[in-house]
């Protein structure tokens, strides 16, 4: 399965992983502070679930707490509660069961899983460049500039995935 060529590979994530840590979140967001420097809202893989994430980090930040009612009322005032799927969904989200002794774990697993797309990524881009011959470039370059912008990635802000 290693070297099997695939057409189509679902890029990294965790979809269960997210939805806990907003959950445990949502239910006690003062835990934000344990975890904000572990992920960040573009390392989620659902949209909407970033967009929580976000909000839970701007009110947690600014010294507010942060639940589904309040995440309601902020999406509501921007318009924008459709996007995060709805009431039901924030009600959903706030209404499962994740212990929170694990919210650190669904952290480094929501990190995990956007380090493993960036890094998709960029071995789909140095492919990309390597098809392309150019007088510009020798593919030692490209090499050169893909190490060190792997290297760059490693180096996610002391972020353990």
């Amino acid at each position: 399965m290693a070297g099997e060529k695939r057409a189509f590979r679902v890029p990294p994530h965790s979809f269960p992983a997210e939805m806990a840590l907003l959950a445990v979140l949502l239910n006690d967001s003062a835990r934000y502070h344990n975890i904000s420097a572990i992920v960040r809202p573009e390392d989620f893989a659902d949209p909407k679930h970033a967009a929580i994430y976000a909000a839970i980090a701007k009110l947690e930040t600014a010294g507010q707490h942060a639940d589904a009612v309040l995440l309601h009322d902020h999406f509501a005032a921007l318009e924008g509660l459709e996007a995060v799927g709805g009431a039901d969904y924030l009600a959903r989200l706030a209404a499962a069961v994740a212990p929170a002794v694990a919210v650190a774990d669904y952290a480094h697993t929501v990190a995990d899983r956007a380090l493993r797309r960036r890094l998709v990524q960029a071995g789909e881009s140095l492919v990309d460049e390597a098809h392309t011959v150019t007088l510009e470039g020798t593919a030692v370059d490209i090499l050169a500039a893909h190490v060190a912008g792997c290297q760059e990635l490693g180096g996610h802000g002391g972020r353990r995935p």
